[in-house]
């Protein structure tokens, strides 16, 4: 990071520069990665067998982490025959596959589209539809709502994932029976040629990755609140819009937002419609909860 310049106008030519503390640069120089998968195997490199990712007591260390995506993404590439800049959708809560699907997205250089796991079908085909997904990679919980729109959508490969995939044959295998016959949390769906998760590991493991050019100019990752920013400018009329606050109008993407976590009636709206998904209610699943 570079120190700022005494001489220089910042007042006149960026105002929010005399709004930073002592110490704070007013520029950023350039960064030691250039690109996330970069700084992925530097990691890597750093820490090696540390723990990385935790998930239900099982733990995922960084050459774990680092060998999962490598093979995920020698899937995308030679199994599925994706190319640099084709976009991948997303759409999982806190579960270990979420990392290895991210970088494995990263390093075969593709764009992730990240998708809210909570979307009801009509706003999750909107959004593959604007995105041009051709893969998603979804937690078995929301399959059922991709299977309403998937015919709708450019989408082309499925691939879902459980919660105990990466938990271990006894540990999983139980986990995955509770929540789907004994909690009932996982709603009934069918996709012919939907490819589980563990598999696409496996097939990706006896593929050769071969890592694309990529630089900073490449886009990379596409954040749920793109596409809540796109329609919430225009009106509250479009789709997945959230609903009146009458503290602040909805078409201000700039005061909405953090207005409708506080106003009472908008809590309540979101509420209701947490309740429709029952497995929001398992506590390790945190990125569900409201």
């Amino acid at each position: 990071m570079t120190d700022a310049q005494p001489d220089r106008p910042q007042g006149a030519e960026r105002p929010w520069l005399r709004q930073y503390p002592p110490g704070v640069a007013a520029e950023i120089g350039p960064l030691p990665h250039p690109t996330v998968p970069a700084l992925v195997d530097a990691a890597v490199k750093k820490f090696g067998d540390r723990a990385a990712f935790e998930n239900f007591g099982v733990r995922l260390s960084y050459r774990d982490v680092d060998h999962l995506s490598r093979d995920f993404a020698a899937w995308l590439q030679q199994g599925l025959g994706l190319k640099k800049g084709d976009r991948v959708a997303v759409m999982m809560p806190n579960l270990l596959q979420y990392p290895v699907a991210l970088f494995g997205i990263l390093r075969a250089g593709m764009v992730v589209v990240s998708v809210n796991p909570l979307y009801t079908p009509r706003e999750l085909e909107h959004q593959l539809q604007d995105s041009g997904a051709s893969a998603i990679v979804i937690f078995e919980g929301a399959a059922a709502v991709l299977q309403q729109v998937l015919r709708a959508t450019p989408v082309r490969t499925v691939v879902v994932a459980s919660v105990g995939d990466m938990l271990g044959l006894v540990k999983g295998t139980l986990l995955n029976f509770v929540l789907r016959h004994v909690k009932k949390m996982v709603p009934a769906w069918s996709m012919p040629g939907a490819v589980r998760f563990p598999e696409a590991l496996a097939r990706g493991a006896g593929l050769r990755f071969e890592p694309p050019a990529v630089d900073t100019e490449d886009l990379r990752v596409v954040p749920p609140v793109y596409w809540w920013i796109r329609r919430t400018s225009l009106s509250c009329s479009t789709p997945a819009a959230p609903p009146a606050c009458p503290r602040a109008p909805c078409s201000s993407t700039a005061t909405c937002w953090p207005t409708w976590s506080r106003c009472t009636p908008c809590f309540a709206a979101r509420s209701r419609r947490a309740r429709r998904w029952p497995w929001h209610r398992c506590p390790s699943i945190t990125s569900l909860r409201w």
